[in-house]
């Protein structure tokens, strides 16, 4: 009765299971199941459901919102469904999620919704996502975006929609060559960015930083960055943490002046 963590992968029939006498119960993950088959009792007060590959369709998302719409759920995480186009009104009911994650599903667009203004973390990673809806503006409280590992290529004001985000992710962008001037306008309450594992990502513009004041962590890592510009960094005068690992930086100097705006650094 004390159990609060819960993981079924794949079994064989998952139509007798219940969870009425887990009333600890706060954390539930199916995996390779039919979700029609779950029986959730209206009395669980899970905070999160974690569900993959579990045949969630366009065609019955509603469906599955409406039978969770009681349980009060405040993160919900979908993974390995096919959908091309996702539409958040799909998940009005749920009208407490503070955290959605819907990873793996070949998503080509999205559209938000007002109903879903408590949200505070969107994960959109590995999908074919290549620019982003003007809805996103309806999330007045998103604070951490995730859309790693997407096809998104880079253009002035794309993110402009977003100035409440403290928190971006565009690690595994595939095709990203460059980040370009007035890409990250309108994030000026950024305070983390992570660009990562970018293996095309050869180039960074002049000012491409100059709209992030309040950034304080910025990882570079594992992409093909050779920063032959020097000012790069000189607008990020709060950033207290750098992570260049593995770029293509053999001739760097720090005599160079690369690192001299940096006056609040603390990790490199």
């Amino acid at each position: 009765r004390g159990l609060e963590s819960l993981n079924f992968c794949y079994p064989k029939n998952s139509s007798h299971l219940t969870f009425t006498n887990l009333p600890r119960l706060r954390s539930l993950t199916f995996a390779g199941i039919e979700w029609q088959s779950l029986n959730l009792d209206s009395q669980l007060c899970l905070d999160e459901l974690h569900l993959l590959n579990c045949s969630i369709t366009r065609e019955n998302i509603k469906q599955l919102a409406s039978k969770l719409s009681p349980l009060n759920l405040q993160n919900l995480y979908l993974s390995n469904d096919i959908f091309e186009h996702f539409d958040c009104n799909w998940l009005s009911e749920i009208q407490n999620l503070q955290s959605l994650t819907i990873n793996s599903s070949e998503i080509e667009t999205i559209e938000f919704s007002k109903n879903m203004s408590n949200l505070h973390s969107l994960t959109l990673g590995d999908n074919k996502l290549k620019s982003i809806h003007p809805s996103i503006s309806l999330l007045t409280k998103l604070e951490s975006l995730d859309l790693s590992a997407n096809l998104f290529k880079p253009r002035a004001n794309m993110f402009d929609k977003l100035s409440i985000i403290k928190s971006l992710n565009l690690s595994q962008t595939y095709g990203l060559t460059k980040l370009v001037n007035n890409m990250f306008r309108g994030l000026e309450n950024l305070v983390q960015l992570r660009i990562s594992n970018c293996h095309e990502l050869v180039e960074i513009e002049s000012d491409v930083f100059s709209d992030l004041p309040q950034l304080k962590s910025l990882s570079l890592a594992c992409n093909r960055l050779k920063l032959e510009n020097s000012d790069v960094f000189r607008h990020l005068t709060q950033l207290n943490e750098l992570n260049l690992f593995n770029n293509c930086l053999q001739d760097l100097s720090i005599e160079q002046g690369l690192f001299s705006p940096l006056k609040n650094l603390e990790f490199l």
